[in-house]
């Protein structure tokens, strides 16, 4: 099983054993590289701890400190320590006081209990599985199945969810705690788990964004001073290691305020990757990215190096298979590819952590413009969100069997899930505060935002990097859920959406930036040839797919989509990349799109790779001590 994730931590590898419980971990060696090896232990008064430890807490030191003054006898520097020195001394009330990202896990002995923890907002990952009279668990569901217990079945219920929320917003994807394999549970956001040999799995919910909702900020201009002043802290505070940091620069204003405080924080020049496609005829990501570069450069020579990401279309879709497999499951986002490759680009060039911009859209409404749910059409109430949702309904029926469809996909699991995701997702945010807004802001913190940190974590550790973000600091994610939504929200053509996060990034960023960019997700090939060669791709692997694959997705229903976008891609013509890839509001009728064709291509990978594939993981060696 460590061996299966020695991606993910190449520095050292290990297994520790205490009592019933072994713990493996993989170190990606950032904080006290010489001496914080893990797993670790703590021994205070009779009891034995062990850690298992995935992340960092960026206010590690201040607690050090304290717990050092308490008598804990702590033997290194590093975080790993110092957040099970919080749980001796704080149970599970540690989490008040941790600032961070992070999947733990702490064995404790005598009373043989297993305690796991996740993150408020699941930036660090933890998948178990229950056997009763055992708990597996591991930072991705691949290293699970070396387990010789755990076998590799596919969760049906995650696959209709995946296209269900696929046709209808920006993404697909599982929520919750389910994954993409029947028996393979993930730990969500914000939650406590409880284990041991004589009480079977407890979870619970300890943080929820609703929380930070009590607390309404009155005096804007005083709030646009602490947005630029958390800003600044948030992005010092994860600086902290021993490692060559980077960041990933799309040229858009949370990217490049980001770049830009590292850059002045750091003592030795900092080194940014861009996404490009050279066939591009206009490509702001790149140009913008150049400004601001340009830009640091003058202020201190040669402060800044600038790298960029190129994706030819010969090697397009080369990485398909190895994203796949990083992710342990499908993907409806082809953008996701040039994350991917950005992340490699960040590795060549020796970057061990790279700040990048996540959270940022979700907390000031840069969605405001681009994707659905917050104005075409303008919801009521919760129960007409729904309502448009399942009009969507016959796109994901057409596409699944009618056997699967009649047997799996009943209208009491559709409904279920409708309702579940509205109601927990959606409803909470309407309900504490009456506003459709900030409704829809918490709908985006649960489902969308943890989409996109389960590719940032999985591209960047798949290069054994650690992705950080500095707009999902605690106090960064407070002030944002604090705001009035109408403070960042403006009738101006260009500034409509975070327009008081703009305001706050105005006397740190060109004008060209934090005023005049347009908010736009990870760019896209224009070319049309890309798509077509994603249709090509797809057309291929339909004559090559299992047959079994073939009980679930309606084969002919798929072929049809393909010719659809075929002909659709020949009347946009040359250059309608950004046609095929735009989301749909809710309420405009559905079309055949890129994405679409890259989820169910994806999906045959991953039922390829997972399901009907080698019996056993290749990545299952024994771990070389």
């Amino acid at each position: 099983m460590v061996t299966a994730l020695s991606h993910r931590g190449p520095d050292a590898q290990a297994v520790v054993s205490s009592g019933q419980a072994s713990f493996g971990v993989d170190r990606l060696a950032i904080v006290d590289r010489a001496d914080a090896q893990q797993p670790m232990s703590l021994r205070y008064g009779t009891r034995e701890n062990l850690i298992a430890y995935n992340g960092e807490v960026y206010n590690f030191q201040t607690l050090r400190t304290q717990y050092e003054a308490q008598g804990f006898p702590l033997s290194t520097m590093s975080d790993t320590e110092t957040v099970l020195a919080a749980h001796l001394a704080m149970g599970l009330n540690a989490v008040d006081l941790l600032d961070g990202m992070y999947a733990y896990a702490i064995w404790q002995e005598p009373q043989s209990e297993l305690v796991m923890v996740r993150d408020r907002l699941g930036i660090k990952p933890l998948f178990y599985v229950d056997l009763g009279d055992a708990l597996i668990f591991a930072s991705e569901p691949k290293a699970l199945f070396c387990h010789p217990s755990i076998s590799r079945r596919p969760n049906f219920t995650a696959i209709v969810e995946y296209f269900l929320h696929g046709v209808a917003f920006a993404s697909g994807y599982a929520t919750g705690d389910r994954s993409f394999f029947e028996g393979v549970t993930a730990l969500p956001p914000g939650h406590f788990l409880t284990w041991s040999p004589r009480q079977r799995v407890t979870t619970r919910k300890y943080w929820s964004p609703v929380d930070e909702l009590h607390k309404l900020r009155t005096n804007e201009r005083e709030s646009q001073d602490e947005i630029a002043e958390t800003m600044t802290d948030s992005v010092r505070s994860m600086l902290m290691g021993e490692v060559p940091i980077g960041t990933a620069l799309s040229g858009g204003i949370d990217s490049s305020w980001i770049t830009l405080e590292t850059a002045h924080a750091m003592s030795e020049p900092l080194t940014s990757a861009c996404i490009t496609y050279r066939a591009n005829a206009d490509d702001p990501d790149a140009r913008h990215a150049a400004l601001l570069s340009r830009k640091l450069n003058e202020e201190k020579p040669g402060s800044h190096l600038l790298q960029y990401t190129y994706l030819p279309e010969e090697t397009y879709l080369d990485t398909v298979d190895e994203m796949v497999t990083a992710f342990d499951e499908p993907h409806w986002e082809p953008r996701q590819l040039a994350m991917f490759e950005n992340y490699r680009t960040l590795a060549r060039a020796g970057r061990t952590i790279v700040l990048t911009g996540e959270g940022a859209d979700e907390l000031f409404f840069g969605y405001y413009r681009k994707f659905p749910g917050f104005r075409s059409p303008l919801i009521s109430k919760p129960a007409d969100f729904a309502d448009l949702w399942r009009e969507r309904l016959p796109q994901v029926r057409s596409l699944l069997t009618p056997a699967f469809s009649s047997g799996v996909i009943s209208d009491s699991l559709v409904d279920n899930l409708i309702d579940t995701a509205v109601g927990s997702y959606l409803t909470p945010g309407w309900e504490a505060t009456g506003d459709r807004l900030r409704a829809v802001q918490i709908w985006y913190l649960h489902t969308f935002l943890p989409w996109l940190l389960m590719d940032n974590d999985r591209c960047s550790m798949a290069h054994s990097i650690e992705g950080r973000f500095p707009f999902l600091s605690r106090k960064m994610v407070s002030l944002g859920l604090q705001l009035p939504p109408a403070w960042n929200i403006a009738t101006d053509p260009v500034m409509q959406e975070k327009v008081l996060f703009r305001c706050a990034a105005a006397e740190s960023l060109p004008i060209e930036i934090w005023r005049d960019r347009v908010k736009s997700p990870l760019p896209v090939p224009h070319k049309s040839s890309y798509h077509a060669a994603i249709a090509q791709h797809l057309l291929q692997e339909v004559d090559n797919a299992h047959k079994d694959v073939w009980e679930i997705l309606n084969r002919q229903h798929v072929l049809n989509r393909i010719e659809e976008f075929q002909v659709r891609l020949r009347s946009l013509g040359t250059n309608s990349g950004e046609s095929l890839t735009a989301y749909i509001a809710m309420g405009d009728e559905p079309r055949v799109r890129t994405a679409e064709l890259f989820a169910i291509l994806t999906f045959l990978r991953w039922y390829q790779l997972f399901i009907i594939g080698v019996q056993r993981n290749p990545l299952c060696q024994p771990l070389q001590n």
